[in-house]
């Protein structure tokens, strides 16, 4: 039978940052594989695999100069799926997220699931979660929108100027080849002026590239719109646009879910995303504890914020292990009990936040004696290591206003990314953001700020048990409000189109949960704190065609190939 066959494949991500970035359980699984290939941007990466397991194999050969990325990530994907056919239990090793921008990991995983094979894709650390936490953005906060440049241009899609966009792969854009020299950027002007036309000349956006190495900066170099045509660019270059416009509040929908209009940007399960922490970033080098006392600048007290990923320990990155063994300090925020007690047996200085939830407690409140917390350790000298379940950036309001305020006095204050809810959502629904595009947003703050969803891209909605929701409740949600947010999307999608909704597995072996319905049955399905919605495209985007002349590319390319694989 098909099952009893021994081949299996197994991807893993190494995450950005040469070996730091790279989860426990990728390394037990490239160890343990009989065969590993592998594509890594650095030495460092590709020594550390081959060491791992003396069976590693690159696949970096099958580039060349001028060759299509499509047929080198057509081999890419037959290497991987011959390996199994051979009976070989085969690890997959991509720098970044396996599944994020990735075409030969889903095409192999397809493939031989179809054949009867085991085969899975264990999340990582991608670009993305670098850069949440390197521009200390918080995705919850007014929501993200991300396209790759080519894709964008290609199919003429409108962005919403009240949302951050995210632009991958702007050094590259309309050129669907491979040069080892990098790419020329001949196209980028026909970028500018296509973001022109939204944003105008002169707002500001971010040129971003994640740090590879340990000890190395990021690239942040921030710039008018107008000024990005002639900016140094590269194959990893990523385009950060902030807002250019305020959420404008749907008072109606406010007034339905018996909100005030300041909750429009609101509280998450687990972190808040109020209006007011925009002001706790004006406190210059006042302390959070008292307005009118400043602090001297450039004390041996340090905060670095780390995750610990969803699924218990594996998820957790090699540096933030190090990270919390080397505090002497340690807060946590574990969404599970087996990782709290890694954590504390790790470093025994450790000590839970959980304690400051309380029934029915406002959760702004508890975010900012979360956030308190970790600034009085910093004050009193400490190394102090704050431990977020997830991405520490991601839904998390006491990270960054911690960040903030003590950055302000002079302190060092740190984040290093973990593997997020999202990360896992792309690997086991085997989704590549860079396919559709991908927009996300709070279930309140959609529905009370009246966004407008694209029907082309994937559409990712959290927290939606607790829409309307801004207390915490041991007991779980009530859910209420669901209706509201199923009746919103009715009117973009339909009642029949098909969602699913999903979380991620907490404990090893544990299943993920993924739950396809109609979406006007999602008003009665069972949902908890951590129930995330998927939507997928109700349609295909429609070309451009004047563009894709102008790129000189073929129609086919209008979802087309990645620096380093591809998104068809």
């Amino acid at each position: 039978m098909a099952s009893e066959k021994r081949g299996s494949l197994v991807c893993v991500g190494t995450g950005i940052r040469a070996i730091g970035q790279a989860t426990l359980e990728a390394k037990n699984h490239i160890a343990a594989a009989d065969k590993v290939y592998y594509v890594c941007t650095d030495p460092v990466s590709e020594e550390w695999v081959r060491k791992l397991n003396p069976t590693a194999e690159t696949l970096y050969t099958f580039y060349g100069d001028g060759k299509n990325r499509l047929e080198t990530y057509r081999q890419m994907t037959q290497a991987m799926v011959d390996a199994v056919h051979a009976g070989q239990r085969v690890c997959g090793v991509f720098y970044g997220h396996p599944g994020v921008f990735a075409m030969p990991t889903h095409d192999a995983i397809r493939i031989l699931r179809a054949e009867g094979y085991e085969a899975t894709m264990q999340p990582g650390v991608s670009a993305e979660d670098n850069l949440y936490a390197d521009l200390g953005i918080d995705p919850a906060k007014y929501g993200c929108q991300m396209y790759e440049a080519t894709h964008l241009l290609a199919t003429g899609r409108s962005l919403d100027t009240s949302v951050p966009a995210i632009i991958w792969q702007i050094g590259s854009v309309g050129d669907p080849g491979f040069n080892l020299s990098g790419f020329k950027g001949a196209h980028v002007p026909v970028l500018v002026e296509y973001l022109e036309k939204t944003y105008g000349p002169d707002h500001e956006v971010t040129v971003y590239e994640a740090a590879v190495f340990p000890g190395q900066k990021c690239r942040t170099d921030t710039m008018a719109l107008h000024e990005l045509g002639t900016a140094q660019l590269t194959g990893i270059s990523t385009l950060y646009v902030p807002p250019k416009d305020k959420p404008q509040p749907d008072r109606d929908m406010i007034k339905r879910l018996k909100l005030r209009q300041q909750f429009t940007t609101r509280p998450t399960t687990a972190t808040v995303t109020a209006p007011d922490s925009e002001s706790d970033s004006d406190q210059g080098t006042t302390t959070a504890a008292d307005p009118g006392k400043t602090t001297p600048p450039k004390r041996r007290g340090a905060l670095v914020c780390v995750g610990s990923g969803i699924r218990s320990i594996g998820q957790v990155t090699l540096e933030a292990k190090n990270h919390i063994a080397a505090a002497d300090k340690v807060y946590c925020l574990c969404s599970d009990p087996m990782s709290e007690e890694w954590v504390r047996k790790l470093n025994p200085t450790a000590e839970t936040l959980y304690t400051l939830y309380g029934d029915g407690k406002n959760r702004i409140e508890t975010y900012r004696q979360m956030t308190q917390a970790m600034v009085d350790a910093v004050h009193a000298g400490q190394r102090v290591c704050g431990v977020f379940y997830g991405h520490p950036g991601v839904f998390a309001t006491p990270t960054h206003n911690a960040i903030r305020i003590l950055r302000a006095e002079g302190y060092e204050a740190t984040m290093q990314p973990g593997v997020s809810a999202e990360d896992n959502l792309y690997a086991d629904l085997g989704i590549d953001p860079a396919k559709h595009g991908c927009q996300m947003y709070e279930a309140t703050h959609l529905l009370t700020t009246g966004r407008t969803l694209d029907p082309t891209a994937t559409v990712i909605i959290w927290q939606i048990s607790c829409v309307g929701e801004l207390g915490f409740n041991l007991s779980g949600y009530t859910g209420e409000h669901v209706p509201a947010l199923v009746e919103y999307l009715e009117k973009t999608y339909g009642p029949d189109h098909e969602v699913t909704v999903y979380e991620a597995a907490v404990f090893p072996g544990q299943k993920c949960r993924m739950d396809a319905m109609p979406l006007h049955e999602l008003g009665t399905a069972r949902l908890t704190g951590v129930s995330t919605l998927y939507v997928p495209p109700k349609h295909k985007p429609k070309p451009d065609q004047d563009m894709i002349q102008r790129l000189k590319l073929r129609e086919t390319f209008t979802t087309r190939p990645t620096m380093a694989t591809a998104s068809t």
